[in-house]
């Protein structure tokens, strides 16, 4: 069955998931985003654990089949995720993959994730078992003419409206790049409270402090330590909520971490930055980044942020200073090693 991305969510709100689901296309954001969706629905009706085959030039398919049957005795359903990214299944794959439709076991649902598929492929006998047995839903990038309307829908699941001509704003200054969209509302969203933004509330909203974060992330992508404590001390004096610069983090570290992965799985650098839109002005610095870290010491990261998040929220009961974390998180993407309780100590 064939899904368009509009459909997705209407689809998942049904009773029943389909038992495998492909995502094929090189738009970054949606691929994310409809990853996303189908794990977190796939949680909700009990597919509690989750297991990660990357695809790669001598994969053994029959570990599909072990992954499969290998269930746990902690949970009773399982979501495998099978990534090929930009390779084909192959001869062996393809038989693979019609044997695993023509009898999917009932307690696992399988997410495929592809790069984009050709009219050729989708002739292949793989592709139609798996139209059959599942949801196809193929992510092609958002035409320029449509982005405007895309913005204006992006910023009312935000709870705000945007006027058509800050929708068309927006729409050239990202240059059709819809993950750079993405945060540019969400950080237009976080800096102000107005239900109803025109163009003028678009081009001065935080125009300035939000160009001084970018330039922040930017000097911790190239390990430029000085230029991070000063920039994040303007940040601080001008009375910045520290909340937008964990967000920036937090993308910029999530970012990092998904190219690690498909660099450690066998990728090239420069295939990898152009699958995930790095922008040409920042290659060196996410270049540099990524020789840096590695994908576990990027998790740890993350799971750093998602501490500083609970900081930020009031639900942590010991109560610190947010920006020491935030110096303390910044200076360790940027190369830095040093303790947070020693920078606490430092600070204190």
């Amino acid at each position: 069955m064939r899904l368009r991305p509009e459909q997705l969510t209407t689809h998942l709100q049904g009773a029943k998931l389909a038992p495998l689901y492909l995502i094929s296309g090189d738009e970054p954001l949606q691929m994310m985003e409809a990853k996303d969706a189908i794990r977190n629905t796939a949680k909700q009706h009990g597919f509690d654990e989750r297991s990660l085959l990357e695809v790669t030039h001598n994969f053994d398919w029959g570990s599909l089949f072990q992954e499969a049957g290998n269930l746990s005795l902690f949970a009773s359903q399982r979501l495998i995720e099978l990534r090929l990214d930009s390779h084909k299944p192959g001869i062996n794959g393809g038989k693979a993959l019609v044997d695993y439709c023509n009898d999917p076991p009932a307690d696992t649902l399988l997410l495929i994730t592809a790069a984009k598929v050709d009219t050729k492929t989708q002739q292949a006998k793989w592709f139609k078992a798996l139209d059959n047995c599942g949801v196809i839903m193929q992510l092609w990038p958002v035409d320029a003419n449509a982005l405007p309307q895309w913005i204006m829908r992006r910023f009312s699941t935000l709870g705000r409206q945007v006027s058509p001509a800050a929708a068309s704003y927006l729409a050239d200054h990202v240059e059709g790049n819809m993950l750079a969209a993405s945060q540019e509302i969400e950080i237009i969203a976080l800096l102000t409270d107005k239900p109803a933004l025109d163009l003028d509330d678009v081009i001065s909203v935080g125009d300035s402090t939000r160009f001084d974060v970018f330039k922040l992330m930017d000097a911790v992508l190239e390990g430029q330590a000085e230029r991070v404590i000063r920039i994040l001390d303007g940040l601080r004096s001008e009375g910045l909520e520290p909340i937008i610069i964990h967000w920036a983090i937090q993308r910029e570290l999530h970012s990092l971490h998904a190219m690690s992965r498909d660099i450690a799985a066998g990728d090239t650098v420069d295939r990898v930055m152009q699958k995930h839109k790095v922008w040409s002005s920042r290659t060196n610095a996410v270049r540099t980044a990524l020789q840096r870290h590695k994908p576990a010491g990027l998790k740890r990261l993350i799971i750093s942020t998602a501490n500083l998040e609970r900081l930020l929220k009031g639900v942590q009961k010991i109560k610190t200073d947010p920006w020491t974390d935030i110096t303390w998180l910044c200076l360790r993407i940027a190369g830095v090693r040093l303790e947070q309780g020693l920078l606490r100590s430092l600070a204190s």
